[in-house]
């Protein structure tokens, strides 16, 4: 099988040698390779190397022509002038991995994939890797995330291009992957990956003294047109209605992710922010998002009204939210975002955020009193920030149905408690703690050995959370309880899985020791003998 590695080169003159030595290092060998690097018009030295590696070796091939301005055009010269059945785009300041080549190889063995995506390491730079994380070695691009990696560096089969016509677009300087990489994901039989080795040196080469095009400035305009591009691309793809809106929904969880966020946060003018928001509605309407609305999820859905309606202030409130925690509330029974706009269009629309919500706790330490067992914990809502709630640890009998409520307390002041807290605990930002009593009553009730987990209850008006406790105690506690003729022996225990647990035994009474008689005690002993 050979392979056509494809490089634009644009004064690249600091990187090309490491980039080109790193190709021509692949362990498949240079009779499987082909080598073609165009140079855009460069005006350093990158000319003489290309010409000086063209020379000495056989499988590099240089063409030369004028700036294009972006590497679309020399990328789509070098699908035409491939003779490999598979091309790697590859740019001149980034490098492979000496297997890469071979790993990817595997993978169009073992799958016949028409893209193979190797794993990915920055260099002075962030790379996407969600698609490593979330999908298998072997998945079809609708469900996946595979958008949410959507650069040009991997590997494709040349037919898949040539017959689906799949070029770069020329007319973009910036976000020209997004289209060419939407096609190529929709026509593909598959998408393999290769996640245990990194194929794939993705850097930042600051000797060159460029700025990466997605880190210049921008107007609203150069922002969106990219997005506008490939909304109509995945309009015109000949594929099923139904595979096209899910397409759509693929690429707006893309825009929601990845392209909102870059609006948000960047530092762009007011009024360029402002446009980009009222384009996306625009886009939202002329690109029919009720067709495949219901495939978003709630908090999606939420996003997509508040930009139909397009007020800045909503949208960019909503969006840090949602990543900041504590967005959502419990109104009327039911669980809501917490902006009131966010909650109007939830609550007429029904959506659900009640399972958004995840309840978890953690004991931290535990301490024996006279009258029972103190067991202080934390407690946290991933999304409900409640104003007020209603605690209770569980303790419920593993081996029968056996289960006993004690009220805990919500404790603002940690240190009145004198909490024993890790570093990772100190780090949360603004985390609730709990504290609780199981009297002695409950230890020294009539049952036999038994062991109890301990579970917390959450109750904020209507709604109910229940987890299992884990634990950051690293010692065992054990005591013992003694009323009258009972006695337990109690025993704290963590689980294998982390979680904390009580074991209940019964232990006998130690018999009452008769004192040594005293010296006086011996003398009225032998008075009393006497006077009998």
């Amino acid at each position: 099988m050979k392979y056509t590695v494809a490089i634009p080169v644009y004064n690249d003159a600091s990187s090309l040698e490491k980039c080109l030595h790193s190709v021509l290092n692949q362990t498949i060998g240079k009779d499987r390779l082909e080598i073609i690097c165009i140079n855009d018009g460069s005006t350093d030295e990158s000319v003489d190397i290309l010409n000086q590696y063209e020379g000495k070796y056989e499988c590099v091939k240089v063409i030369h022509q004028e700036n294009s301005g972006s590497p679309s055009g020399p990328r789509n010269r070098a699908i035409e002038e491939a003779t490999g059945e598979y091309i790697f785009f590859l740019d001149a300041d980034d490098y492979l991995g000496t297997e890469a080549l071979a790993r990817m190889e595997q993978k169009i063995i073992e799958n016949n994939s028409d893209i193979v995506v190797g794993k990915y390491e920055g260099v002075n730079r962030k790379v996407p890797t969600a698609i490593f994380k979330r999908n298998p070695d072997c998945f079809p691009f609708i469900g996946s995330n595979a958008l949410t990696s959507a650069n040009a560096q991997k590997l494709f089969r040349v037919s898949l291009l040539r017959d689906h016509q799949i070029t770069f677009p020329e007319h973009l300087a910036l976000g020209e992957d997004q289209s060419f990489i939407v096609q190529a994901y929709a026509y593909s039989n598959s998408i393999s990956l290769v996640k245990d080795y990194v194929c794939d040196y993705l850097t930042n080469d600051q000797a060159t003294g460029r700025v990466q095009l997605t880190k210049r400035p921008m107007t609203g305009q150069t922002f969106v047109s990219p997005i506008k591009y490939c909304l109509q691309t995945i309009r015109e793809l000949a594929v099923s209605e139904d595979k096209k809106r899910r397409i759509y929904h693929q690429y707006w969880r893309r825009i929601f992710q990845v392209e909102l966020q870059a609006a948000i946060k960047r530092p762009l003018l007011l009024e360029d922010k402002k446009y980009i928001m009222h384009e996306f509605g625009e886009l939202l309407r002329e690109h029919q998002f009720e067709t495949y609305y219901m495939l978003f999820t709630s908090q999606e859905k939420i996003l997509v009204r508040l930009l139909e309606y397009g007020n800045i202030n909503d949208i960019i409130s909503y969006w840090y939210d949602e990543r900041n925690g504590g967005n959502l509330e419990v109104y009327y029974d039911k669980v809501f975002p917490r902006l009131p706009k966010a909650r109007e269009i939830a609550q007429i629309e029904g959506l659900s955020f009640h399972g958004l919500n995840t309840f978890s706790a953690t004991i931290v330490g535990m301490e024996v009193k006279e009258d029972g067992l103190i067991v202080k914990g934390m407690l946290n809502h991933s999304h409900i920030q409640p104003t007020s709630q209603q605690l209770f640890l569980e303790l419920v009998a593993r081996n029968k149905e056996d289960t006993y409520l004690v009220p805990a307390e919500v404790v603002h002041h940690v240190s009145a408690y004198d909490f024993c807290l890790n570093n990772e605990t100190r780090e949360l930002e603004n985390p609730l703690f709990f504290v609780c009593r199981v009297a002695d009553e409950f230890f020294l009730r009539e049952l036999a050995d038994e062991i109890y987990d301990l579970k917390l209850i959450s109750k904020v008006e209507q709604i109910t959370s229940i987890t299992r406790v884990s634990s950051q105690v690293q010692t065992n506690h054990s005591f013992e309880v003694t009323k009258q003729e009972h006695v337990r022996k109690i025993e704290s225990y963590v689980t294998n899985h982390g979680n904390q647990s009580i074991r209940v035994k019964k232990a006998s009474m130690k018999k009452q020791q008769t004192a040594e008689p005293t010296f006086n005690d011996k003398a009225r002993g032998r008075i009393k003998k006497l006077l009998r």
